[in-house]
């Protein structure tokens, strides 16, 4: 039920993008997709897209913890920016499917999270950032060709398909079909902010599936019950069972939070996010 309701999510992201084009350039193409679906969507792209596969072991100077620290900049920008939750998570996610297609030399690494950043406000935001914006929050560590050319390459590395499924808004559905408070909400939030750091985390596993976790663990947190009804085994399609494994490293942060990696617990520490 959650694979065929995350893939016919991205179809439908994926058919939009085609009509949109389809009426400006005049061309059939959303005709052509509609009819067959199946058929006009590479299996490897979809594989891409649902569940990002593990990549570490073929980055030769990229570790996980280097990627935890980008990440964690990254927080910090969308924060200053004033930017959209779902502008993030696209980020990440860009970034995330970037570092799985190519090796990326560790001097870099800066200039893919602002690009990731970037090419994710231009599909989320109204007002997306300009370009000389990231060039100033990278202490002009890069040219603006540079940056364009990242931006090139992101797009092809993501077969130009944006529209990936997040677990952020997974995670909104989830808590709106079941009536969750703001705060139930927020904590889960929370949880799944600190998830975007840790690596293993956001490889191997389904968007959904982090989505009912985090949910969980919030309610279970806050000692409601039943913890999981029926309603959200329904919405999700998922029973405890099936995302148990997942409960310890979403619940680790919290036990032992790092001191180096701050931004997160800092955002989350203002009223002003309930």
């Amino acid at each position: 039920m959650v694979e065929l309701s995350e893939l016919w999510y991205y179809r439908y992201c994926r058919i939009t993008v085609c009509y949109l084009i389809g009426r400006r350039s005049g061309h059939q193409n959303m005709v052509e997709l509609r009819s067959s679906p199946r058929e006009n969507i590479p299996e490897r792209c979809v594989q891409t897209q649902l569940v990002m596969q593990p990549y570490m072991e073929r980055q030769p100077e990229v570790t996980a913890n280097m990627r935890a620290i980008l990440v964690d900049w990254m927080v910090e920008v969308q924060e200053n920016f004033e930017l959209n939750h779902e502008t993030l998570y696209l980020a990440v996610r860009l970034m995330d499917v970037y570092l799985g297609s190519c090796a990326m030399p560790k001097a870099r690494l800066q200039l893919l999270g602002a690009t990731s950043i970037l090419l994710a406000a231009k599909y989320d935001e109204r007002s997306p950032p300009l370009v000389e914006d990231f060039l100033y929050i990278c202490d002009d560590a890069y040219s603006r060709q540079d940056v364009l050319r990242m931006e090139h390459k992101l797009l092809v590395a993501a077969g130009f398909q944006l529209g990936m499924p997040l677990s952020y808004r997974f995670l909104r559905r989830f808590a709106r079909c079941n009536q969750d408070t703001l705060v139930t909400l927020t904590l889960a939030r929370y949880l799944l902010e600190l998830s975007l750091l840790n690596y293993d985390m956001n490889v191997g596993l389904k968007e959904s599936l982090k989505a009912a976790a985090v949910l969980f663990l919030a309610r279970l947190l806050q000692g409601l019950k039943p913890v999981w009804t029926p309603n959200l085994v329904h919405h999700t399609g998922y029973q405890v069972h099936q995302f148990a494994t997942c409960l310890e490293p979403l619940h680790q942060p919290l036990v032992t939070p790092s001191n180096s990696l701050r931004v997160v617990r800092e955002k989350y520490s203002h009223r002003s996010v309930l």
